[in-house]
């Protein structure tokens, strides 16, 4: 089998030759500005969190011998 390089949805979009220049500077800037790779840390903290903030509430509701 042959497989396609690997391509972001935007860059598969841009790709396609259907967006006027001013669409694909305006689309070139705002990846350039944004921080993937921080925002997948801080997705990954907050699941954590949440994680800890269950099992806190999963811990404290279970019945505990008197």
């Amino acid at each position: 089998r042959t497989y396609d390089a690997r391509r972001t949805p935007a860059q598969r979009i841009k790709d396609t030759g259907i967006m006027l220049e001013p669409q694909r500077r305006h689309m070139d800037e705002l990846y350039d500005i944004l921080d993937l790779a921080g925002q997948t840390n801080r997705i990954n903290e907050i699941q954590q969190h949440l994680i800890h903030l269950a099992a806190a509430k999963t811990n404290s509701q279970s019945p505990h011998a008197a």
